[in-house]
């Protein structure tokens, strides 16, 4: 079933009807065709496709794609919340690592008598090749 097929059926489902002319046409007759749809004839329509209403077989589709959709945007929201979570954890981590690698840079600049900044590019470069060391 495609998306033009469904969204027959979602209108259907509330009830409302689609002239099968155009983009609607093929819809429509395959979902007459697999029983999805039901034709209603009436005197000015004697074929009744232009008067389909949604069958049983129809609104379990459409209950289905809507489960679908439910659990899609509901893993999309954990996801979502989890994204958010690690952002949260990752900035406090990184928090954290800079005031250590400060801590660390203005001790060292003391004791070697290189300026704050030298002893920070020095310990940078320690910490991404032990970082890397960690991460393979």
């Amino acid at each position: 079933m495609d998306t033009d097929d469904m969204t027959v059926l979602l209108i259907a489902n509330e009830g409302e009807r689609l002239i099968p002319i155009g983009r609607w046409e093929n819809p429509v007759t395959r979902l007459v065709a697999s029983k999805h749809l039901a034709p209603t004839p009436s005197p000015g329509d004697p074929t009744g496709m232009f008067n389909c209403v949604i069958t049983a077989l129809g609104r379990e589709a459409v209950k289905a794609y809507e489960g679908e959709e439910d659990k899609a945007l509901g893993n999309m929201i954990t996801h979502s919340s989890e994204v958010g979570t690690a952002q949260v954890e990752c900035r406090r981590c990184i928090e954290e690592a800079v005031k250590l690698i400060a801590k660390a840079s203005l001790l060292s600049a003391k004791v070697t008598g290189d300026s704050a900044t030298t002893a920070a590019k020095s310990w940078l470069d320690i910490v991404e090749n032990e970082v890397l060391q960690q991460v393979k």
